[in-house]
This record gives structure tokens, sequence and C-alpha cells, in this order.
């Protein structure tokens, strides 16, 4: 599809052995959209079963993908721009046969940070080994994603203990923690403010073994030489799964995803930690929520 090439439907095809991809939606130039693939069978096509860029309101729904050659399902690259509201992409109803050869395969693949995003409903993994969500991290997951646990006083930060941390939190590092307005759009209350370098506040989540987990918190720095950072460790803080940081004067959700795989013998517990990781100033905290994406 070249230009705007809107409105098509794909109603029971078969598409197997292509050098390309079985679908390819990708718009040179424009927008895309409306199009429907209902239905069908996508095998072994050498760069994935359906490829999306510059498509608004694009519906896959009960298609059954075979991975054998452990390329992706759906491909999403590009973006529609701020016009159109995201998701852009719905997959619904599909059924995946994965790879006998290894997890290469994914089921939904986001190419890049400008990839177009989507929302997906039960999809099921047939046989076999595939990536189904951990590759669409920007993407929702509309049945299958759920509070995954509770944050011991993370939404609204209500109480600052005799310690300085709040209640449900260990205090770490040198600096103060207080109180101040909630820095999160959708929580009123109050956020922790963290001051200094290197203090922290981090408490104990346990998740299954299976999950892909989505951690999110809303954070903004009161001044240049603060930098709010959210990290996830093991046990014993030896080993830091990974960080997301931002310097940002103003509320931004800082948001990261940890694969049963990232973690230390795919254990079901790890450290969720919030920090001022800069020079001084605060770092403000709060509206944190722990997802489960996979199941």
């Amino acid at each position: 599809m070249r230009g705007n090439n809107e409105v098509n439907i794909f109603h029971a095809c078969t598409n197997e052995l292509s050098n390309g991809y079985g679908y390819d939606l990708g718009v040179g130039s424009g927008s895309g959209g409306f199009t429907i693939i209902d239905a069908g069978y996508c095998e072994h096509n050498a760069k994935g079963g359906i490829f999306i860029s510059n498509n608004q309101k694009t519906k896959i729904r009960d298609v059954y993908f075979n991975l054998q050659n452990r390329s992706s399902a759906i491909v999403l690259g590009g973006t529609v721009g701020p016009n159109y509201s995201n998701p852009s992409v719905s997959v619904e109803g599909c059924r995946v046969l994965g790879s006998a050869s290894g997890s290469a395969s994914k089921f939904i693949e986001e190419l890049g940070p400008s990839s177009i995003n989507c929302q997906y409903a039960d999809n099921t993994l047939e046989d076999n080994a595939c990536n189904m969500y951990g590759t669409a991290q920007k993407s929702i997951n509309l049945r299958r994603k759920g509070r995954l646990c509770h944050i011991v006083n993370a939404r609204s930060i209500t109480q600052i203990g005799a310690s300085g941390a709040p209640d449900g939190w260990t205090l770490g590092g040198q600096g103060n923690v207080s109180l101040v307005a909630s820095v999160s759009p959708y929580v009123s209350g109050f956020a922790a403010s963290i001051s200094n370098s290197n203090r922290l506040i981090f408490q104990r989540i346990t998740a299954p073994a299976s999950s892909l987990v989505r951690v999110t918190v809303w954070a903004r720095c009161s001044g240049s030489q603060a930098r709010a950072s959210l990290q996830v460790w093991s046990l014993g803080f030896d080993k830091q799964y990974k960080a997301v940081s931002s310097s940002s004067a103003a509320s931004v959700p800082l948001e990261l995803h940890l694969t049963p795989s990232e973690r230390s013998n795919s254990g079901t517990a790890f450290l969720l930690v919030l920090m001022n990781a800069g020079f001084g100033d605060e770092a403000q905290f709060n509206d944190v929520e722990i997802e489960d994406m996979s199941a």
C-alpha cells in the first residue's frame, strides 16, 4: 500500500512463502487505514506476517499465524502522527504456532519508539516457543492485563514515618523524604519528595515467575540537579535489572517492563526503588502501579 490507501477488507486469505511480508500495509506517504484482516492463515513469510505503518484503525482478527520461520506475526512501524488517537491497531482472537527452534519468533513486534502501538485481546499461543507480548511494550493488553499487586502507600503518599520514609517503604541512602502535592494527573493527594544524591525508598514486590511485569510511576524534578529514577533490583541489591529516569520539571510517567528471563533465576520477588539519582534538589514520585501484561 502506498499513498492514502484506505478501506480494504481481506477475508479468509492465505499468505505463505513470501520473500517480504504476507501483508504489507506500510504506507509510504500520507496515511492509510480502516483495513480489516479477518480470518485466514499466515506462514513462513520472510520478514513477517503483517507489516503496518501509517495506518489508522486497522483490525486483525481470527488469523492463524504459523511462525516456523521465527519471524514476527505482526510488525508495527512508523506513526500516523498526533492527529490520530492511539492505539491505531487492534488484534483479537488470533492463534499462534510458535517456533520449535527457539523463542526468537514474536507475535507482536514494535520496531522502535515511534512505532504505532496497538490494543490486543484473547490471543492464544497454541504450541512451541513465542514471545507473545514482550516486544510490544507500548501496546495495550485489553483483557489479559490486570493490576498485579498492591503497592503499599504508593498512589497517594499519605504518611511520612518517623524514619523519614512513607509507610510501607524502606528508607535508604542520605537525604530527606517529605510530602509534596501529587505529581500525577490521575491521583490527588501527595507525593514523596526525595532530596539529595542517592536518597531512595524501596519495597519488596512479589510477582509470578512467568509474568511480564509493567511498572509505572509519575515523577517530576523540582530543580535542575534532581534526577527521578525508577529502578528494579534483585533482592539484596546485588543486581540491577532495569532503570529509567527523567530530569523533567514537568510531571512525566516513568515506565519499564521486566520479563521473566530478566529476573535472577526467574525469581518471583524483586525490589522496586524510587531514587533521586541527581546531585540535589528534589525528585518527587507517586501513583505507582505494577501490572501483569502476560496473563
